[in-house]
């Protein structure tokens, strides 16, 4: 299954959009990266500001209040588990901001340390920053 099929997947007659209607929004408000190997949907967002706020694909926060990356969908092809899920999200984003959050199957939304995920999974050099 390939990363565009992976994520398509995840929507289903009861998802609150399609996912043509996300990936325009992330085209327009965010960062879309789609190869054979990884597909990326991803905004800089304000930590700060109410989950509603940031779960809203259509919200831009100005750039001046950005302080993470909200990683909305991302697949591999052969992804290796939780590693190498963390290892290549953070290789592939689009410039460095101090955190990076996710939510799992509609839990809360989730922020982590940009340095501490690269020092736990990746064991690569932080962004020049």
């Amino acid at each position: 299954m390939t990363p565009l099929d992976k994520v398509r997947a995840l929507y289903t007659d009861n998802s609150p959009r399609t996912f043509a209607e996300d990936l325009t929004a992330h085209m327009q408000c965010g960062y879309v990266f789609s190869t054979p190997e990884y597909l990326l949907m991803v905004r800089p967002v304000w930590s700060k500001a109410p989950q509603e706020h940031i779960n809203d694909v259509w919200m831009a926060f100005p750039p001046q209040l950005w302080d993470a990356w909200y990683v909305y969908a991302f697949a591999l092809r052969d992804d290796g588990g939780l590693r190498g899920l963390v290892k290549n999200l953070l290789t592939h984003m689009p410039f460095y901001l101090p955190l990076v959050a996710w939510e799992r199957s509609g839990d809360t939304l989730s922020f982590f340390s940009t340095d501490k995920l690269f020092h736990k999974y990746a064991k690569l050099h932080t962004f020049t920053h």
